[in-house]
């Protein structure tokens, strides 16, 4: 018997909440606050750098067969921009946050794409974190 092997990567990641930060330094400063040590790690792709959670598959049928038709659910994504690449984004009392250059996989090199563009338009509306003082007046009512 010969075992067959077949490859199926995913064709669709469906991203159901982000979140844009002015500035990686900021993304690090919220994700570490009130805490002594961090152990996630950031992920850098072509000028972005990003925090996400995947859907577990196995949470429920429905996304297991999406999965299996190659649809793949990111629940939220935090983003910001970063334009040159650095191992560690370091934050106050010596906490720092590791930072993975994932530009050898095509899936990340495309999203980073689209995260990209999305960054900068958020940025040029003013809509990202920390909002200003206005923004900020806008959301609350």
């Amino acid at each position: 018997m010969k075992l067959e092997i077949k490859l199926n990567p995913p064709q669709e990641v469906i991203i159901h909440e982000i979140s844009v930060f002015k500035s990686a330094d900021e993304m690090a400063r919220v994700y570490t606050a009130g805490m002594s040590c961090f152990h996630d790690q950031f992920k850098w792709v072509n000028g972005v750098v990003m925090m996400y959670s995947a859907v577990d598959p196995s949470f429920n049928s429905v996304f297991a067969k999406e999965m299996i038709d190659g649809k793949v659910h990111w629940q939220w994504v935090s983003v910001a921009p970063m334009p040159k690449y650095s191992e560690r984004i370091k934050v106050e009392n010596f906490l720092t946050v590791s930072v993975k250059d994932v530009t050898y996989s095509k899936k990340f090199v495309e999203i980073g794409r689209f995260l990209y563009d999305w960054v900068q338009l958020k940025l040029k509306e003013n809509d990202a974190y920390p909002y200003s003082a206005n923004k900020a007046l806008e959301i609350s009512e």
